[in-house]
C-alpha cells in the first residue's frame, strides 16, 4: 500500500503519471531476490461511515480516468472525490498487469477482483467486500503462504497495519514477516514476527502466573 504521490509538472497524463512515476515505485522492488508483488488498494463504499465522513470535508470534481486523459491541475481537489480514486486505482492496476516485471509475478487489486500478469489462481483472492487496504492485505499475505513463499515484506505509512501483521503471523509461525513504515531517512523495518514471538511468550508467562 502506497501513499499517493503528487504528480510533477512535466507530466501531462495519467498514462506519464504511471509510466514515470508510480511505474518506478513498483519497479525498485523487483529486486533479485523478490518473486511477487501484490499491489493492495482501497475500496470506496457509498454507504460506508467511512466514506461519508470523507464527504463531509466537501467533493472535488468528478472526472473520467483512462490512461490517455489529461492530468488535473489540483490534485487534493481529485483525489477529494471517492469515485476518482477508485478509477485512478482501478485504471493503474490494469496498467500493472499489462507491463513487464522481468521475472516477478505481479497480483493486484482491481475494485472487488484481483488481477495478475501470470498464470496464478487468483480466485481465493477475488470477491472481496474489505473496503480497507489494511485488512485486505492480510488476505493476500495469506495467500502468499499457501503459495509457498516464507518470508514477505509490507510497505505501508499505517501504523494499524503493523497490529493486523503481528496477530496474523501468530497463527503462521513458518512466514517471517517484516512491516515497512515510513518513506526517506525516516524508513523503519519491523519485525512482526519477532513482536509475535516475544509476545506470544509474555502470553505464556502470564497465563502461568494467573494459576
Amino acid at each position: 500500500m502506497v501513499n499517493f504521490l503528487v504528480p510533477t509538472p512535466t507530466l501531462k497524463t495519467f498514462r506519464d503519471y504511471a509510466e514515470r512515476m508510480f511505474g518506478p515505485f513498483i519497479r525498485k522492488e523487483c529486486s533479485d531476490d523478490v518473486r511477487r508483488i501484490d499491489v493492495v488498494w482501497d475500496r470506496y463504499f457509498a454507504d460506508s461511515l467511512k466514506n461519508y465522513t470523507r464527504d463531509k470535508r466537501g467533493q472535488g470534481v468528478r472526472m473520467k480516468v483512462s490512461l490517455d486523459t489529461v492530468l488535473p491541475k489540483g490534485w487534493p481537489n481529485f483525489l477529494r472525490d471517492s469515485e476518482n480514486k477508485q478509477s485512478l486505482f482501478n485504471t493503474l492496476a490494469q496498467w500493472i498487469v499489462e507491463e513487464n516485471w522481468g521475472d516477478v509475478q505481479v497480483i493486484t487489486t482491481c475494485g472487488s477482483n484481483a488481477i495478475t500478469n501470470s498464470v496464478v489462481d487468483v480466485v481465493s483472492l477475488s470477491q472481496c467486500d474489505h473496503e480497507e487496504a489494511d485488512s485486505r492485505m492480510m488476505l493476500h499475505l495469506s495467500a502468499v503462504v499457501s503459495a509457498g513463499h516464507t518470508r514477505a515484506l509490507i510497505r505501508t505509512g499505517d501504523t494499524d497495519v503493523l497490529v493486523l501483521a503481528v496477530s496474523l503471523v501468530q497463527s503462521i509461525p513458518s512466514l517471517q514477516l517484516w512491516v515497512q513504515l515510513g518513506t526517506g531517512s525516516n524508513q523503519k523495518f519491523i519485525s512482526a514476527h519477532t513482536i509475535a514471538n516475544t509476545l506470544g511468550t509474555l502470553s505464556s508467562y502470564s497465563t502461568i502466573c494467573s494459576c
